[in-house]
């Protein structure tokens, strides 16, 4: 065919199809692809920002709780020892008793305020008095100290116990919750967690040196907006009118104040930049590619075009035994060569897609079953704890509700008992880490093999502190199971040079009651730890029993002391819910 008898018109539009028909579903499933990328990475960036704020969040709640616990502790143990013969309460045993309670806690000072006389014991750099005392709000835990540049801030947790009279003001110092400020994985490099007050001050110190939140307020839009009680995730300008991601928490607990979680948008979208240079590349080398192919692919088949347009045509009808003449110069040959293979190929690949569907749905389902076994094997492991093989916290929280429940429905006793071993930090220094965790083993299968009977539950509650649930058990009971258990440990002969015995030891607290609608689970709790610190308080290696009767105040129960007779401190009370 001569220059001048090449179908032109055909061959442009032949071309423009074919680059069409490379260009179209492949840039479609590229951007489809991108965006998909581009919504998975920043939902991760701004999702792991939420997160640093929730466990923030969460963690200083629990240290404020704590705190308020031992302090009522503290309360109900100085009203019990530090009566006078004239009946009042001592002014040099609650001096006495603040000043080891504030050392403690590594608090800078405490008031101790006595409602009867209307006193107020001051102990260290407390500057709380009661008399101009503004209550906390519902839900409050603590209260900071007012800004002062220059000077780290304080915060004051109060403890008041109408029943006994008592009111405690507990002073710390900030740097106690600095620790929980420091920077997260998630935050990466330029990353930073700070508290800030309710007006918008910084209560812990923020990473990077400014004006706002020292000699002003932040003004940026999202501690504004996180002061207004709105807890959420976005992308807006910080204090230093950098952009970042933004995660803050309202902190009611604190009378109102912010927990913010930052990360530059510079660096948490850095991986965005990197895709879209990389998908601009290959989109820029394929246009290229697709061009000079489609220019190539326009110049051979423009001839044979009309007569494979209608062979195709009857293979999309459905005659797939449609062939193309194989005559013509060597180019057209190929071409309906290359064609007529292609459509028997094609009847060929029918039949087999078929069956490799079949295959591919047998092989799903063989999966699906593979992925749901390591599922729930990993569920399981997740419920253990690795060193000591007990049920680990979150084990305990999921039983204990449960066996809450039940004890309710069926109205019986539920005891828990808190196990602590005696001077574990002198033991590990003294032997090291190794023998340390050693330890703890072996009294963890002490208490693996004190808990077979059905609903029993040893758990690792942390570090060397152990809780067990004992369902359907009374004080007393519970008690002689924990006395057999501390009995077990000594046992063992654990060598500990650095205690009293010479061995390791437990100390044990046991709480019980029968759970009503007014009762929690946190007063089964609290009640077991008050009774594992009398067991502390009264020379270790022993049991305490605390039960709860809400018609007389907590009362604790000496079982047993390893190295003499102890007089009890009160008898097992039996209040009319118990299950006897």
């Amino acid at each position: 065919m001569k220059s001048d008898d090449r179908p032109h018109g055909l061959e442009r539009r032949l071309v423009a199809i074919v680059l069409a028909c490379l260009l179209l579903p492949t840039l479609t499933v590229g951007w489809i692809g991108y965006s998909e990328a581009y919504h998975s990475i920043t939902s991760e960036k701004i999702q792991n920002v939420g997160i640093v704020a929730d466990a923030r969040h969460d963690a200083l709640v629990t240290i404020l709780q704590r705190t308020r616990a031992r302090g009522a502790a503290f309360l109900s143990d100085v009203n019990n020892s530090c009566h006078g013969g004239d009946g009042a309460l001592s002014a040099a045993c609650l001096t006495d008793a603040m000043q080891s309670f504030t050392k403690t806690e590594r608090a800078l000072g405490a008031v101790l305020h006595i409602s009867k006389t209307g006193r107020d014991l001051v102990t260290g750099a407390s500057e709380v008095r009661f008399d101009d005392w503004k209550p906390f709000q519902s839900g409050q835990l603590a209260r900071f100290s007012e800004p002062n540049v220059g000077n780290d801030r304080t915060y004051d947790v109060v403890i008041e116990d109408y029943r006994l009279g008592l009111w405690l003001a507990v002073t710390f110092p900030v740097s106690l919750i600095q620790g929980l400020f420091t920077n997260s994985p998630y935050l990466g490099q330029s990353g930073e967690t700070f508290l800030s007050d309710a007006s918008g001050f910084f209560i812990t110190k923020g990473r990077y040196p400014s004006a706002q939140g020292t000699s002003h307020p932040i003004s940026a839009h999202p501690m504004q907006a996180c002061l207004a009680m709105d807890d959420r995730e976005i992308l807006d300008q910080d204090y230093r009118d950098v952009a970042v991601i933004h995660g803050f928490r309202f902190v009611p607990e604190i009378g109102g104040g912010c927990i913010m979680a930052h990360i530059d948008q510079a660096e948490a979208f850095a991986p965005l930049r990197t895709l879209q240079w990389r998908m601009a590349t290959l989109t820029l080398l394929f246009i290229a590619v697709a061009t000079m192919a489609s220019l190539a692919i326009g110049h051979n088949i423009a001839k044979p075009l009309v007569n494979l347009t209608q062979a195709i045509r009857e293979i999309i009808n459905g005659n797939y035994d449609a062939r193309v003449d194989v005559t013509g110069s060597r180019e057209i040959t190929n071409l309906a060569e290359s064609f007529n293979r292609m459509a028997a190929r094609l009847q060929l690949t029918l039949g087999e897609l078929r069956e490799q569907k079949a295959c591919l749905e047998d092989r799903v389902k063989e999966r699906t079953a593979e992925l749901e076994t390591a599922n729930r094997r990993l569920a399981a492991l997740s419920m253990i704890d690795g060193l000591t093989g007990l049920a680990n916290r979150r084990q305990l929280d999921e039983v204990l509700e449960s066996e809450w429940r039940r004890a309710a429905r069926q109205c019986l006793p539920l005891a828990l008992v808190m196990a602590d071993v005696d001077l574990f930090k002198d033991f590990n220094d003294h032997y090291g880490h190794q023998a340390g965790d050693e330890c703890l083993r072996r009294v963890a299968s002490v208490l693996a093999e004190h808990t077979q009977r059905a609903g029993e539950l040893a758990t690792r509650y942390g570090g060397e502190e152990f809780a067990i649930i004992l369902p359907g058990v009374d004080l007393v009971s519970a008690s002689s199971w924990a006395e057999e258990v501390r009995q077990a440990v000594i046992d063992l002969a654990i060598p500990h040079e650095l205690s009293k015995t010479g061995i390791v030891t437990l100390c044990l607290g046991v709480s019980c009651l029968i759970p009503d609608a007014s009762s929690k689970v946190s007063n089964l709790i609290s009640e077991a730890d008050k009774a594992l610190y009398q067991a502390k308080r009264g020379g270790r290696n022993q049991v305490v029993g605390m039960c709860l009767d809400r018609s007389c105040r907590p009362r604790p129960v000496l079982v047993q002391n390893s190295n003499r007779s102890v007089p009890a401190l009160g008898q097992p009370c039996k209040p009319r819910s118990w299950y006897s």
